[in-house]
């Protein structure tokens, strides 16, 4: 993965790393404001901060970031190995897949269909700046 893409996927990691920053932010009263926002027009109804949420919301911010990190680390292996990087995009492709399906279920399932139609638009840059490139092409 080269030039447009791999600039993209760049851009993507970024805005799924700054995206848990704000979901960690949850965890304090200061710093809750964006993802109060957020809960409110996934939800549609207003909410209540409990000690729980926080925990849950910051809880799932640090592990989208660390998701995000992680496939940076996809992109770098992807510069060292050139041709040989298949393996390791096909495998965090069956982890981006994985996440999407369980996340988009469960979001509709207890009523946050919205979260769906976000998980959507970045599973379709993701896989658009995979297919584009042929990454997971078996040699």
């Amino acid at each position: 993965m080269t030039g447009f893409w791999r600039s993209f996927m760049t851009w993507w990691t970024v805005a799924v790393l700054l995206f848990g920053a704000v979901m960690a932010g949850g965890a304090f009263d200061a710093t809750d404001g964006l993802v109060g926002l957020l809960y409110t027009q996934f939800g549609g109804a207003a909410f209540e901060w409990t000690p729980v949420l926080r925990f849950a919301t910051a809880l799932m911010g640090c592990v989208t970031i660390g998701w995000a990190i992680t496939l940076m680390a996809v992109l770098r292996a992807n510069d060292l190995l050139g041709d040989r990087s298949g393996p390791v995009w096909r495998m965090a492709t069956v982890g981006v897949l994985v996440w999407f399906v369980i996340d988009s279920a469960l979001s509709v399932a207890i009523g946050f269909a919205m979260n769906a139609a976000s998980n959507t638009l970045l599973l379709v840059g993701y896989l658009l700046a995979v297919s584009r490139t042929g990454v997971l092409r078996v040699a």
